[in-house]
């Protein structure tokens, strides 16, 4: 999962999903690559310009885990209609 993570930070998303996607074979449930997988599906969604599909992937993120400050800043941005 460390590897999904440095590929999340190097904005390398679709192999950081393909990561988190393998770690949740490997521990399902995991709510950390749960988390992982859709804030990196959000952030791609949204350097795309796909907000509606970025606000999910961000409120899914903050329905798992509420206290999700990353999550609320980016659904924020998604809202606004803004990457």
């Amino acid at each position: 999962m460390q590897l999904a993570a440095a590929l999340d930070k190097q904005r390398k998303y679709d192999d950081a999903m393909d990561a988190y996607k393998s770690a949740l074979k490997l521990m399902p449930g995991d709510m950390k690559a749960t988390v992982g997988l859709h804030m990196a599906s959000g952030q791609k969604a949204l350097a795309a310009r796909k907000f509606s599909e970025a606000a999910k992937e961000f409120e899914e993120v903050l329905r798992v885990s509420p206290n999700h400050a990353e999550a609320a800043k980016a659904l924020k941005q998604a809202r606004q209609g803004r990457p």
